[in-house]
């Protein structure tokens, strides 16, 4: 039996906790709203760690749902927000993101900006895997670790924040910061050769560090001017 954690049956539950507003998958709106709404609308979907190292026939991701409300009384509306965001806290299964989306994310939606968070919740599946009997004692070698930190920016030299820096390989990622900083933890150190990828407002870039690049410093351009538009 597939062990599954069905992520609109938690949001629901959670949203049920706060309020009996009307609930929503779809993308937020620029109608008039229509009574009382919250709108969770998937934005990403991530990798995320195994369950446990003994449980590999486990495979987990993240979903991040984006969170708006609404209501006749736009009072009414940033009330209810307010008390979800409350509620997540005291959601184990649930993680909450506060920081606010870039404006080019409401653009694409096709919306104004309004008040929003976040929420990322974890799916599982169980998958069918060959258990394969040990013919050898195991050996364990510890690998060096490393840390490769650089920033994002465009062709002009501006910061390019909220960009998505990820080095497929191993699975890890980092978000810019305001000046277009990043970092990622966890990497080989054994020097060979990595691609990262950028995401940033609808566009990507790829880069590629050789054994000898310096990886303290590594700066990556990204013109990120045309969105994709949903």
């Amino acid at each position: 039996m597939a062990v599954e954690t069905d992520s609109r049956d938690q949001l629901t539950a959670w949203v049920r906790s706060v309020s009996e507003a009307d609930i929503s998958f779809a993308r937020p709106s620029a109608a008039t709203p229509q009574g009382t709404s919250v709108d969770l609308y998937l934005l990403e979907m991530r990798g995320a760690m195994p369950l446990r190292p003994t449980r590999p026939d486990v495979r987990q991701i993240e979903l991040s749902y984006l969170v708006t409300a609404s209501a006749e009384d736009r009072a009414d509306a940033e009330a209810l927000l307010v008390d979800l965001c409350f509620a997540v806290m005291d959601q184990p299964s649930l993680d909450i993101d506060l920081d606010p989306p870039p404006i080019a994310l409401w653009q694409a939606l096709g919306v104004p900006p309004q008040p929003s968070f976040r929420v990322g919740v974890a799916v599982r599946r169980k998958h069918d895997i060959e258990i394969r009997p040990v013919l050898h004692p195991l050996i364990v070698q510890p690998a060096p670790i490393s840390t490769i930190t650089g920033i994002v920016r465009t062709p002009e030299s501006l910061p390019v924040p909220d960009a998505r820096v990820e080095v497929p390989l191993v699975g890890t990622y980092a978000i810019t910061d305001r000046r277009g900083r990043f970092r990622l933890d966890g990497i080989p150190g054994d020097r060979r050769p990595l691609r990262i990828v950028v995401t940033a407002r609808g566009r990507e870039e790829t880069r590629d560090l050789s054994a000898n690049d310096d990886r303290s410093d590594v700066v990556i351009t990204i013109n990120p001017a045309e969105a994709v538009h949903a």
